[in-house]
C-alpha cells in the first residue's frame, strides 16, 4: 500500500430489538408458543488490501532487447492506490419456538465492494508494460437471503437427534469499471451488469450430420460451419451442407470463395461461475455413549468451463477420454451429434483450444457428503481402575461422495479462480481414526 494511503477508517454499528421481552408479548396467549423473537440490523465498512505484490511501485525485471539480455521496465506504479472498501448491510430476524427446541433465522444481506483494484487499459502508444495500470476502478455488489433452522428433532430416553439446515441465495453484479469497458480474458469477462468473471464465449450448435463439421451461431443469428479439411468457416445451409459458398457475401481478393468468419464479436456471456444458491444440512445423533454426525453440503446455479475435456477429445491420436467414441464417422454413423469427426492435426480448429464455447460448459450443481463421523465414549465406570477421566474412540471420513451431473473430477475444482477446470485436482477423500483421552 502506498505510504500516503496506508491508514484507513472503517466503522461499524449493530442494533437488536428483542420483542419477546416486551410485556405485551409475554402477556399474549396467542404467542405463547414463541419463546424468543428479535429483529436486528447491522452496518460495517471493511477495508481490504488487494493490490498484489507492490503493484503501486514502478518495477523492473529481466528483459531481452535486440537479442541481448538486460533489465526492462515491467510495471508502472500507481502511488494513488487506496484500500478496497466493502460496505456490509444486514437485516434479519430470529425466532425461537417451544422453549428453544426450534430456532429459525432469516437474513437479507448486501455487500457493496467499492474502489476494487483492477487493471485499467492504457493506450499502446504510451509504452506501458502490459498496456495497463492498476487502479481503484471497480464497483461490485453481492446480495441475497439466508434462511436457517436449528432444531432438537427428537429426544426419547437415551436417544437424541439434533439438526440444522441453512439455505443461502447469492446475486453478484458488476456496477462500474474503468470507463465501463469490458475486461475480456480467454474464458471470462468482467462486464458492467453481469456477474464478475462470467463465462464468455461462442454458441456451439453441434455437428453437421452430413459431414461432421462443427456448427456455431454468430451474434447476428447466422449459423456457420467450420470446414475441417481447410480450417475455414462457411455459412451453413442444412439443405446443402456441403456447399461451401455464400452468395450473400461479396467476393473480394481477400475472400475469393465468400468465406464466413467466427469473430471475437460473436462471443456472448454464457453464464455466471458463482453459485446462485448454497447451504448445508447437519445432523447429530446420540445414543448412550455413541454419537454420529452427518454433514451434507450443496450448491448450484453456477456454470463450469470444463477445459480438461478439450484435451481429452484432441485430434492428435494420443490418449483420449471415452467422449471421443461419440465422434461423427459418416452419414450412417453420425455419433452423438456433439463430437465432430477426427482429423489429425486439426485439434485446435475443431475444439477451439483456449477459447470458451458452450460445448464444454457444464452445470456445477452438486450434493456432497462432506463429513461422516462415528464415536463411542467409554462409560466412566469402566475407567475408574485406570485413573482416566474420559475415553472416546472415533472414526471420521470427509468427502465420501458427491452427487453431480458434472463430467469432470470435482465440481469444486477451480484452477484459475474463475470457474475454469483445467486439469485441476479433486478434493481428497480423507479417513481419520483416533482416541481422545481426558485426564
Amino acid at each position: 500500500m502506498p505510504e500516503a494511503n496506508r491508514k484507513g477508517y472503517f466503522p461499524g454499528v449493530s442494533v437488536a430489538y428483542r420483542i419477546s421481552e416486551e410485556s405485551f408479548f409475554k402477556n399474549s396467549t396467542a404467542l405463547g408458543f414463541i419463546s424468543d423473537f428479535r429483529i436486528r440490523g447491522s452496518f460495517a465498512e471493511v477495508g481490504n488490501i488487494a493490490i498484489g505484490r507492490f503493484r503501486y511501485l514502478g518495477q523492473y525485471s529481466a528483459a531481452v532487447y535486440g537479442g541481448q539480455s538486460g533489465i526492462g521496465f515491467s510495471n508502472i506504479g500507481n502511488p494513488a492506490l487506496r484500500w478496497e472498501e466493502q460496505k456490509k448491510y444486514d437485516l434479519g430476524l430470529e425466532l425461537g419456538f417451544l422453549d428453544g427446541r426450534i430456532n429459525f433465522i432469516a437474513d437479507y444481506f448486501r455487500q457493496d465492494n467499492d474502489k476494487i483494484v483492477l487493471s485499467a487499459p492504457t493506450a499502446p502508444s504510451l509504452g506501458v508494460p502490459g498496456n495497463s495500470i492498476v487502479q481503484n476502478v471497480g464497483n461490485i455488489r453481492n446480495s441475497g437471503f439466508e434462511l436457517g433452522i436449528n432444531a432438537e428433532v427428537l429426544r426419547k430416553g437415551d436417544f437424541t437427534w439434533s439438526s440444522s439446515f441453512n439455505f443461502t441465495t447469492q446475486k453478484n453484479k458488476v456496477l462500474a469499471l474503468f470507463n465501463n469497458e469490458d475486461q475480456i480474458g480467454a474464458y471470462n469477462i468482467i462486464r458492467v451488469g453481469e456477474s464478475i468473471n462470467a463465462l464468455y464465449g461462442y454458441q456451439y450448435l453441434g455437428v453437421a450430420p452430413a459431414n461432421g463439421n462443427p456448427l456455431y451461431q454468430k451474434a447476428n443469428g447466422t449459423i456457420i460451419q467450420g470446414r475441417i479439411s481447410n480450417q475455414a468457416y462457411y455459412t451453413y445451409d442444412p439443405a446443402n451442407p456441403n456447399q461451401y459458398y455464400n452468395s450473400a457475401l461479396p467476393i473480394s481478393a481477400s475472400n475469393p470463395d465468400n468465406r464466413a468468419t467466427l469473430a471475437s464479436s460473436d462471443r456472448s456471456v454464457l453464464g455466471s461461475v458463482l453459485p446462485k444458491w448454497f447451504g448445508g444440512f447437519n445432523n447429530t445423533f446420540t445414543y448412550k455413549g455413541i454419537d454420529l454426525n452427518v454433514l451434507l453440503r450443496y450448491q448450484g446455479g453456477n456454470l463450469i468451463y470444463n477445459r480438461t475435456r478439450t484435451d481429452l477429445v484432441n485430434q492428435n491420436f494420443v490418449n483420449n477420454g471415452t467422449e471421443i467414441l461419440g465422434r461423427w464417422k459418416s452419414v450412417a454413423e453420425p455419433g452423438d451429434g456433439v463430437t465432430p469427426s477426427v482429423y489429425f492435426g486439426r485439434s485446435t480448429f475443431i475444439n477451439l483450444d483456449n477459447q470458451a464455447y458452450t460445448r464444454f460448459v457444464e452445470k456445477g450443481d452438486f450434493l456432497r457428503l462432506d463429513n461422516l463421523s462415528l464415536g463411542y465414549k467409554i462409560p466412566s465406570k469402566a475407567l475408574n481402575k485406570i485413573s482416566v477421566g474420559s475415553v472416546r474412540i472415533y472414526a471420521s471420513a470427509q468427502n465420501l461422495f458427491v452427487i453431480t451431473g458434472y463430467k469432470g473430477l470435482d465440481p469444486e475444482t477451480n484452477t484459475n479462480g474463475a470457474g475454469v477446470d483445467y486439469n485441476g485436482n479433486p478434493q481428497q477423500r480423507t479417513f481419520t481414526f483416533g482416541i481422545n483421552l481426558g485426564i
